[in-house]
Formats: C-alpha cells, structure tokens, sequence
C-alpha cells in the first residue's frame, strides 16, 4: 500500500521564494506532509493561483524552478533530491505511488518510489514487481535505514548494472538510485530491471593495523602500514557492488613494509592468491570479473 511522506523544502538564498500557494522566507526550513504541500493559506503567505490552473502541477513547476536557480532544496526521508525525483514523488495526479518499508517487502505494481527507512534487525529483502509488465517504467529507490537492504526481482528475473555483478543488488544507507524495467536483455535471456542513475561513489575505507577485510562497499582502500606490514583480504567479487577497487599506500612505507592483497578463497589476483605493493605511495588497482580480479 502506497504510503505519504514528509518534504522538507529549504530557502538557503536572502530572498522569499514561492512554491505554489506556500512562500518559504529566506533561510528558512519547512517541513510539510506531502498531500498538505499544495493546500493554503498558511502564515508563511499565500499566493493566489490563476482559476483553472493545477495547484500541484504549479507547486511543482515553481519547486523546479527554485531548485534549478540554486533557491530551493528539498529533502525526503533524510536525503537531498534531485528535479527528477521530486517529479516523481509529487505526481500530478495527486496519488502518492510512495511506498515506505522497514522490512520484508514485495512492492506492488504502480510504484514509483521506494523509500527504506530505519531498520534495526540486520539486512532485509525488498522484492521489485516483475519487470515484464514494467519495461520502460522506472522505480526510485532510497535507502535511509540503518542496515543495507537486499533488491531482487520478482520470479527469475534479474538486476543488472555497471557498478555490481549478479542479480541482486545490495544498497547500502544513503544510496540513492534508479531502476528501469528492460526486456530487450538477450544477452540474459530474461526480463530485468537495470540501474540507470545511482548517488554512490563506493566508499574510502582506511587501514592502519597490520590486518583488515576490505569493505565489499569500498571502491577505494587507504592503508598506512604499521611495521611489518599490512594483510588485506579481498571480499568475494560476487559481493561487491563496483567490481572496481583501488588500494594506495597513504603511509609512504610499502618499501620496507609491504601491503599484501589476498583474494578470497576460490578467487585470484592475475591467477594468484595474493598481489603485494613493495612501492612507497604504490597503487594497486582491480578490476573483478567471475572469479578473478585484473591488476589494471
């Protein structure tokens, strides 16, 4: 069942800026209930708008406006959103295709945004519609809980992008992307949903000790060994979301005391176990595909 929400719209110029019949004073915060965004008067003023006009269409036409020009900010679930998803969450038809989950969820057909909040009891599952009856219908996703949360499709369909191998994809709090429904993906021999836009940048993870297991969300790994060295045990290729690791001695040390990469069992580096950096401010940089990573 479709769910309302919370939009908190913020004026960071020296300027009032009008909204649809809501005027938000210059640097001020305001939060309002989605279904209540487009009804007034209210006391930070009021705007007539013309007979016969759209009072959501011209609420959302004005935010886009003051978010193009750098006026306006809005917020949902805790995160910044961009034109397009805003769009999305404030349909005109007035219907709110929102759905707020903290646990297991199969989504139901005719949503379009998929808000996961905050959730306490380790990863959870949230199953997308079959993209079959979806092709070319997009569904975004915000992740704003605690824990990541898992994404599958619905029967023996799969999701597919550029930044993660395997069918599922595991988002992790404060990501932030966009799914379309594809069935032209001969290639798999199925029906999919396939990542058009995503907020992550992979995360910089720091290692100092003389052993550490990488992060299957890092894309980048700052190590500064300690005497003797420094261990670092690759997750599984299948479990990260890039497929794309660099590892960089940040200490300036690596000469005299070396940084080793171990693979996880089952999987090499350039058919090895283990690739070592031996230079001071050396780099290491993967590329994982199957069960291999490639020294690039």
């Amino acid at each position: 069942m479709a769910a309302d929400f919370n939009i908190s719209l913020t004026n960071p110029s020296a300027k009032d800026v009008q909204i649809g019949v809501r005027k938000i004073r210059a640097g001020r915060t305001v939060t309002f209930r989605r279904d209540r965004l487009f009804r007034g008067p209210q006391s930070l003023g009021d705007a007539a708008i013309p007979r016969g006009q759209d009072p959501v269409q011209r609420t959302i036409d004005d935010l886009a406006d003051a978010m193009q020009a750098g006026r306006a900010t809005a917020v949902v679930a805790g995160k910044i959103i961009n034109q397009r998803m805003m769009r999305s969450l404030l349909s005109p038809d007035g219907s709110s295709p929102v759905i707020a989950v903290s646990g297991p969820t199969t989504v139901e057909d005719g949503i379009q945004t998929i808000v996961c909040t905050n959730n306490t009891s380790g990863v959870y599952t949230v199953t997308l519609p079959d993209p079959r009856d979806h092709e070319g219908d997009v569904i975004h996703i915000i992740v704003n809980g605690l824990q990541p949360v898992l994404f599958v499709a619905f029967g023996s369909a799969g999701i597919v992008g550029v930044r993660f191998v395997g069918g599922t994809l595991t988002a992790r709090p404060g990501r932030r992307l966009t799914v379309i429904g594809d069935t032209l993906a001969p290639e798999l021999g199925t029906a999919i949903w396939r990542v058009i836009a995503d907020s992550d940048r992979g995360d910089r993870q720091l290692v100092t000790g003389a052993a550490a297991i990488v992060s299957p969300f890092a894309s980048f790994v700052s190590v500064v060994p300690p005497g003797g060295g420094t261990v670092l045990a690759l997750p599984s290729i299948a479990t990260t979301e890039w497929g794309l690791l660099s590892i960089k001695d940040d200490g300036g040390t690596a000469a005299a005391n070396n940084i080793t990469v171990a693979a996880a069992a089952g999987e090499t580096i350039d058919g090895a176990a283990t690739a070592t950096i031996t230079a001071n401010f050396g780099v290491l940089r993967l590329q994982g595909f199957g069960l291999n990573w490639s020294v690039v």
